[in-house]
Order: structure tokens, then C-alpha cells, then sequence
């Protein structure tokens, strides 16, 4: 299902979200960067999120936050960050809490991030309906912004996840380098159909 034809979700009503908090909203997932791209990583507890942003990390991608990131709108942006009490920590399966810092190292680590993606990693399940295989796209609203997100069902590892998260960044700079082109295909047609007095060198 293509983004621009898919109905807009209220963040208040999916279950990504936790907590309210003034102008922000508080939502538990992984947040990193990955080719300029903020994208959240959201998912059930356990099915890997800090995993596939530890790998992401490894290939060279930046980390943001870990559990509760805080989303925030600035206008018509929406921006995320780590929330103040977690922002400095990741909880990491078999070595427990562990400095973000000491880590990763503070050159793989950014303060915030324009969220421009949200990917909800599904695990595979044969008993819970059709509805739940496969993968979908639509637009997740958030504080009123509208940030696509694809809803996608898994039964790999971290690896894998990291690999879609990679694959899916890709799709979405390649969609927006694609929308860009055409905006300038029509501007460039219309100054050749303008017969005003302005001229165009």
C-alpha cells in the first residue's frame, strides 16, 4: 500500500504510544539516524530493538535514544530525543544497564533527530490472523505531523532488522530524490509555458 494513499493513524490511538508530557509525547522504541534519516524503531517488548540499534551503530549509523524517546513538535517538524532520566543509558540483554557513552563512544552519539520514519517490527505469528504477515505502509500522526511508517513482520534476528531498517531508508531517499525531481520537472515546465515580462537565464 503506497503512503499517499493510506489514511492518516492518530499516534493517541496506536499503541506505540506510553506517556503525554505538555507538547511531547513519550513512546517506547530505539532511536537513530541512519544516512540523515531519523527513524524510530519501535517494536514489542524483547523482539530485539536495542539489538538493531546497536548493529545499526556498527555500520556506522549514529544512536539517539534507547526505550523512551521523547517526540516533540517544532513547527512542522517532529523532532526526537532521549528522554531525561534514560538519555544517557542502554539496557542491554545479558550485560544489563550499561553508559551510552563508554559504549558506543560520543562520536556515534547525536543529541536529537528530525524523525522522518517509523518502522514497527511485528514478530511472525501463525495464530494471530493474516492481517498480522507480511508488511504494510502508512502514515503514523504524530502531534499532528505525519511520519510514515512501515509495519512490518519479522522471524529473524537483529541482523535482519538492521538490514530492513537499512533497506527501508533507502526506499524512502530514493521515494523522496523521486518527488524532488518531479517538483523540479514542473517548475521547469511551467517557465516554459510563462509568457510574463520575467525572463529566466
Amino acid at each position: 500500500m503506497g503512503v499517499e494513499n493510506a489514511a492518516p493513524l492518530k499516534a493517541e490511538n496506536a499503541p506505540v504510544c506510553r506517556a503525554k508530557q505538555g507538547r511531547s509525547v513519550v513512546v517506547h522504541g530505539v532511536l537513530v539516524q541512519v544516512s540523515g534519516l531519523g527513524v524510530l524503531v519501535m517494536g514489542d517488548s524483547g523482539i530485539g530493538k536495542t539489538a538493531c540499534g546497536l548493529d545499526l551503530v556498527a555500520r556506522g549509523c549514529f544512536w539517539i535514544a534507547d526505550d523512551a524517546v521523547v517526540l516533540e513538535r517544532r513547527g512542522d517538524v517532529l523532532y526526537g530525543r532521549g528522554h531525561e532520566r534514560t538519555k544517557k543509558l542502554i539496557a542491554v540483554r545479558g550485560r544489563g544497564v550499561l553508559d551510552t557513552r563508554c559504549l558506543l563512544g560520543a562520536e556515534a552519539i547525536l543529541d536529537e533527530t528530525q524523525v522522518s520514519l517509523v518502522i514497527q517490527f511485528i514478530r511472525h505469528s501463525y495464530t494471530q490472523g493474516k492481517d498480522r504477515d507480511g508488511e504494510s505502509e502508512s502514515l503514523l500522526e504524530i502531534e499532528g505531523i505525519p511520519v510514515c511508517c512501515r509495519r512490518v513482520t519479522l522471524g529473524g534476528g537483529s541482523g535482519k532488522m538492521a538490514d530492513e531498517v537499512l533497506a527501508s531508508v533507502k526506499r524512502a531517499l530514493l521515494e523522496a530524490k523521486r518527488g524532488t525531481r518531479e517538483e523540479d520537472d514542473e517548475e521547469a515546465d511551467a517557465r516554459s509555458h510563462h509568457h510574463g515580462a520575467v525572463r529566466f537565464r
